[in-house]
């Protein structure tokens, strides 16, 4: 499901992938980026991309990835040292080479041609990509209450449930919008969302699911939850109102999760709970994507590798469950656990998604590579965050820094009104 086509060759196992929109990780696919053979031209004068990274494993193999197409190659130690020589070559004559797969690697995007201007291309799909008209993002807040205290969030829970204006306002939005939409992505984030699932998830997200089906729109949704309140019925209903993404916090095992992410009143774990949740969830036979976060710190970390194991004995047959692994961050004088600072936060994170991907899950790291796929959504100028108390935000982290105040929901009218737009 990563790659759009694979080949191997004797040169290289050219994997070439389908661009996928990192406005909403992993649900949007676009374009293919295999272009026709026909398109490269034998005799022209060719030079490396400078979009390309690559690296020599201690076994000789040669892993190379271009930022600009998010395409990625692999090959054996008998070719690693002929294509690091190409790749670090001032120009190359593609008619000079017998090996055709060097071509292939042309139409990935390793090597283009030596009058193209890649700057001005990668500023056409920043541009595209981050500014486009016909998509939207909103994240919403129902609430930023939360039924946890864990050690190292950053929120204060001071706002309490979305209130029915700004609930109006949103609907009321939406529906002037969308009909100019050629996609439309709902975020339900927190506080913990699901504490407002009765008097706010339940009236908004099925209203936006039938403004995008009656305009044609393609509806996306995504939902980050602790999930200690994601029964099954509730599964249920978000996949019938076309939530297809949930990002779920397991912080390690029981042990270490239960020390970090606690209740806010009562003082059993939460481990257990979330887990069977998990399970209840997955038990839908729909498709939908599981993206199981793993905060981790020095004390910690260790053990991460295990609990993968664990979680590939319960999880590891099902392919819409994925891993992403964060080493937790903040004021280091203020968290309360100890945190991988600076280069740290490279050696270690790394390393945890090669286990992932060793044991078959999928993990989001492949993102990085893909086009604009580390620029955050607050960069966008198509995706907004509307908190409870019905204030825009462009960042979902600052949330009371004066810069990310961009705006307000419009009670009296009843729509969105920004200061950037």
């Amino acid at each position: 499901h990563k790659f759009g086509k694979t080949r191997d060759t004797s040169v290289a196992r050219i994997r070439l992938r389908r661009y996928r929109s990192p406005v909403f990780r992993s649900f949007f696919w676009g374009r293919k980026l295999f272009v026709p053979k026909s398109t490269v031209a034998q005799d022209a004068a060719y030079k490396p991309s400078m979009f390309n990274i690559f690296t020599v494993k201690e076994d000789g193999c040669l892993i190379a990835a271009n930022t600009l197409t998010g395409s990625t190659i692999s090959t054996p130690p008998s070719s690693s040292d002929k294509l690091r020589k190409l790749l670090e070559s001032d120009t190359i004559e593609l008619s000079q080479i017998d090996d055709l797969e060097i071509g292939d690697l042309a139409r990935a995007g390793f090597f283009v041609k030596s009058d193209r201007d890649e700057k001005k291309a990668a500023l056409f799909l920043k541009n595209n990509i981050n500014s486009r008209a016909d998509h939207y993002q909103l994240i919403l807040m129902p609430t930023e209450q939360c039924n946890f205290r864990c050690v190292y969030c950053y929120e204060d829970f001071v706002k309490g449930a979305m209130t029915d204006e700004t609930k109006e306002a949103l609907k009321k939005h939406v529906s002037s919008v969308v009909g100019k939409l050629s996609s439309l992505a709902i975020d339900w984030f927190g506080g913990e969302p699901l504490s407002a699932f009765d008097n706010v998830i339940s009236d908004l997200a099925p209203y936006f699911q039938r403004e995008a089906s009656s305009n044609n729109c393609k509806f996306s949704s995504h939902i980050t939850t602790n999930a200690y309140e994601l029964t099954l019925d509730r599964s249920r209903q978000h996949i019938n109102w076309g939530v297809n993404g949930f990002q779920i916090t397991v912080d390690g095992q029981e042990e270490d999760h239960n020390q970090r992410r606690k209740l806010h009143k009562g003082s059993s774990g939460t481990f257990q709970t979330i887990i069977k949740n998990i399970d209840d969830l997955l038990s839908v036979r729909e498709l939908f994507r599981v993206l199981i976060r793993i905060n981790y710190d020095h004390e910690s970390l260790a053990r991460v590798p295990e609990f993968v194991a664990e979680l590939l004995k319960r999880f590891g047959g099902d392919p819409r469950v994925s891993l992403d692994f964060c080493p937790i961050w903040g004021d280091e004088e203020e968290a309360t656990v100890s945190i991988p600072m600076g280069r740290d936060r490279q050696r270690t994170l790394v390393p945890l998604f090669e286990v992932a991907a060793q044991r078959g899950f999928g993990v989001g790291a492949s993102d990085w590579f893909s086009p604009n796929g580390m620029v955050c959504y607050a960069a966008r100028a198509n995706s907004f965050v509307v908190r409870s108390n019905g204030q825009l935000n462009k960042c979902t982290v600052a949330l009371d820094t004066d810069y990310n105040h961009v705006g307000v929901t419009n009670a009296r009218s009843h729509s969105i009104r920004t200061t950037i737009m």
